[in-house]
């Protein structure tokens, strides 16, 4: 409650309050305060769930900044290592390889499997890209796997 306005000790502009105690102290006047306007505007807050949306969206942009980037690296590791193979089209099945990266734990083996299809039947060096997509996703694992531990 405050009981009157007055100068105070210390050259500047003062209210006078009674505090919880039932004792008259003064308290110095903020600019930004002006007694009769009510109490002090509250600070915005974010509530739980305004909180969880952003964590999710962040986690979200995460995920798909990884997954473009799993897909540009695999599309690049594909049509590399099928054209010094000589297989044919390799840069369309190198794009299809990367595509299909996107979906989570069976794109690698629906690319692998499309990808030496289509090398036996060709008669292109299909035991060699084998191999090397064998090790493709060791690397990628281990790149997975180390990332966890940060």
């Amino acid at each position: 409650m405050i009981v009157g306005i007055g100068f105070g000790a210390t050259a500047g502009l003062t209210h006078i309050e009674e505090n919880s105690a039932g004792k008259i102290v003064p308290k110095k006047w903020s600019g930004s305060y002006v007694p009769s306007a009510g109490p002090e505007p509250r600070r915005e807050r974010r509530t739980t769930f305004e909180r969880i949306l952003g964590q999710t969206d962040t986690m979200l942009g995460k995920y798909m900044r990884a997954q473009l980037a799993l897909a540009g690296l695999s599309l690049l590791f594909y049509s590399t290592s099928m054209l010094v193979l000589g297989f044919p089209y390799s840069l369309a099945l190198g794009a299809l390889g990367g595509v299909v990266e996107f979906l989570p734990t069976v794109g690698w083996i629906a690319s692998a499997v499309m990808i030496l299809t289509i090398g036996f039947h060709t008669h292109s060096h299909w035991v060699g890209m084998t191999g090397r997509v064998v090790v493709w996703r060791i690397v990628l694992n281990y790149v997975d796997l180390s990332s966890h531990h940060r």
